[in-house]
């Protein structure tokens, strides 16, 4: 009686912010500029934590690893949604998505 009332979702239909192609590949670039700058400023947070030996203390320890989390989050999410905004389908299956809790980088 417990899985009666389950439901499985194998993909997810987005709807997105407009459906005209201009705003889509500006969005696409601004997300893509927003990785990039994700990406540079926690791999520099990396770099510096990692050459500096005055930071070699448990809270820049803590840090490092939160930039390297942030990294692997947003590159696991955001170059899956530059795809979206430029293709005409605009579904996501549960394997291509987001990982579940526990899985990841």
């Amino acid at each position: 009686m417990a899985g009666e009332n389950e439901m499985f979702a194998s993909e997810f239909i987005l709807l997105g912010f407009t459906t005209r192609a201009e705003p889509q590949v500006m969005f696409s670039v601004l997300f893509l500029a927003l990785y990039v700058v994700t990406l540079l400023g926690n791999l520099g947070v990396i770099l510096l934590i990692w050459i500096d030996p005055r930071l070699h203390t448990p809270i820049y320890f803590f840090l490092s690893h939160l930039s390297l989390l942030d990294i692997c989050y947003s590159s696991n999410i955001i170059p899956q949604s530059l795809r979206e905004f430029l293709v005409e389908k605009k579904m996501i299956s549960e394997i291509k998505g987001q990982p579940r809790s526990g899985e990841g980088c």
